[in-house]
């Protein structure tokens, strides 16, 4: 993203699981440093706790007497007896879903663990699991090691090996499954249960799959949930129910025409129903493709709001408004599957840049991006095993983006602090003034964009620098140009407590500081005026009062 040269005076420190369970003792692994650790953990932007611990001889560290709430992220910082810095987030028991990806199943089992420990290393929650099956209408192959349907070379043992490295790591392993999609031989065998067009022809998806009707009428609903559960039986924690957004408009075989919103609510609750019944913890998360039908999945019976993002979405200011809207039907947590076509030719630096503003601006509006997997990779179109691979300075960047989404996973979406707008009203005057002309409400090129949310007593102001882009369209490269420093000043109507200003893109990694501010009263109105030093791209200021 920016500063790709590492750090020489840095080892590595990331936590043994993705998440830990309220009561579970946070534990770390450490990687090119023995001995003594002198340890801090922060918690919004605040140390919280502070000792010296030793590396075991496993490589592993603990955080001694630490007592830390659960519904939270923090950050780690590490030091050995040279001066050399570690840090990294981890999470107690929040529930932010952070979505990742692995495509590659034919590798040496022995090495199954590889792959899943870059996704840990970005604190990945859920790994999707894509294209692992024999055939979409038949899940498990009838041979230990197969081919599938695009040509794919997969191994049985491969797949459990990463199943297992994912529960050892707390994550949960999800299971591709197309909700309506089969092979073309199963769709000429069950004609009654295929999906039809207005002149009574088969609806093909390209020339490899048949989209089948899911009604629970048809033999094909019953049939496919019974792969899902076959699915559990062979080691997986849930599904991940794909459609491919087309059709929008279908017919039975007799003509009818079909709801297909209504049939995917309603295959989506059978399945949770149907998988529970075998496990209570089943995950499940349904593909709303194009932003489509999530109006009837918004409160269905799932683990997340999925979102697939394409045209005619294709401006940061589109991005927002989709988490907008489906904040406003859910509680659930928010999942945004945007790909980047720019990196299938490349990965020159603004590409990163372009990866770094998506996932800024994605998470300040409180969802999560799926977009990185496996080997460091980065998607750039739906089919997942086309990823590009990230050079490893960028992909420390990447991690580092990771930690901060981390860091403040209790944050981003909390539905408990109220977004507070640039403008109060006609009446009400300024919420947020700033000698910056180009402070914006809006995600948009040339600007600096803020999102300012509150409770009572703290403010949480993120900004993502947007000053050096000229394009709004996140599927096209970007430049990121270093902002002046400027001035803001925060309606609090109260005297603030402390200040504080934290960033992503440190040389080193994150950066936590204090920042100096002044109490102004404009009539009634207390402003709390602060000095915005300096920003990359992102930058999150915490003010309590």
């Amino acid at each position: 993203m920016i500063h790709s040269q590492k750090a020489r005076n840095m080892f590595d420190i990331v936590p043994a699981r993705a998440r830990f369970a309220d009561g579970q003792k946070p534990m770390f692994i450490v990687k090119e440093a023995t001995g003594r650790l002198a340890l801090t953990v922060f918690g919004e932007n605040r140390p919280l706790w502070h000792g010296v611990e030793e590396v075991d001889d496993r490589g592993r560290i603990s955080l001694g007497d630490a007592d830390l709430p659960g519904g939270s992220g923090y950050l780690l910082q590490a030091v050995d007896a040279d001066g050399r810095r570690a840090q990294t987030g981890f999470d107690i028991s929040t529930d932010q879903v952070r979505y990742g990806f692995l495509s590659d199943f034919d590798n040496d089992p022995a090495q199954g663990a590889s792959p899943v420990g870059w996704l840990n290393r970005l604190h990945v929650t859920d790994v999707q699991f894509y294209d692992w099956a024999y055939r979409h209408d038949r899940f498990i192959a009838p041979t230990d090691e197969y081919t599938d349907m695009m040509g794919k070379k997969i191994s049985r043992a491969s797949l459990r090996a990463l199943i297992d490295a994912c529960h050892d790591r707390g994550m949960h392993p999800m299971a591709y499954g197309a909700v309506y999609g089969s092979s073309n031989e199963y769709a000429q065998q069950h004609p009654a249960d295929r999906v039809y067009d207005q002149h009574g022809e088969p609806v093909p998806f390209f020339d490899l799959l048949s989209i089948m009707n899911v009604d629970r009428s048809r033999g094909w609903h019953d049939h496919i949930l019974g792969e899902y559960q076959k699915a559990l039986d062979f080691g997986f924690d849930g599904i991940h129910v794909d459609t491919y957004g087309t059709p929008l408009t279908a017919y039975d075989d007799q003509g009818c025409k079909l709801d297909l919103a209504r049939d995917f609510r309603l295959i989506v609750d059978d399945a949770r129903a149907r998988l529970h019944a075998r496990d209570g913890h089943a995950r499940l998360i349904f593909n709303n493709v194009k932003n489509w039908p999530v109006d009837h999945l918004a409160t269905a019976h799932q683990d997340a709001l999925y979102i697939e993002v394409w045209d005619p979405y294709s401006t940061y200011k589109d991005i927002l408004r989709l988490i907008e809207h489906a904040r406003s039907m859910s509680d659930l947590p928010i999942i945004l599957a945007a790909y980047l076509p720019q990196f299938i030719d490349g990965g020159a630096q603004e590409d990163y840049d372009a990866l770094a503003l998506l996932t800024a601006i994605i998470t300040v509006a409180g969802a999560t991006h799926l977009v990185n997997g496996e080997n460091r990779g980065i998607l750039t179109q739906a089919y997942y095993s086309k990823y590009f691979t990230a050079d490893a300075e960028h992909a420390r960047r990447i991690a580092v983006y990771y930690d901060y989404i981390t860091y403040f996973a209790g944050l981003w979406a909390d539905r408990g602090l109220r977004l507070v707008p640039l403008d109060a009203g006609r009446r009400g005057g300024k919420n947020i003034v700033s000698d910056c002309a180009a402070l914006a409400d809006l995600p948009e090129p040339g600007r600096i964009w803020i999102r300012a949310r509150r409770s009572d007593d703290l403010f949480f102001v993120n900004l993502v620098n947007l000053t050096g882009s000229h394009d709004p369209k996140w599927t096209h490269g970007q430049n990121v140009r270093e902002s002046e420093p400027f001035v803001l000043r925060v309606r609090t109507d109260r005297p603030a407590s402390s200040v504080t200003y934290s960033t992503p893109d440190g040389p080193e990694g994150i950066e936590i500081r204090n920042l100096d501010y002044d109490t102004q009263q404009q009539g009634e109105a207390v402003y709390t005026c602060i000095h915005i030093p300096r920003m990359r791209v992102w930058g999150t200021v915490l003010i309590r009062l």
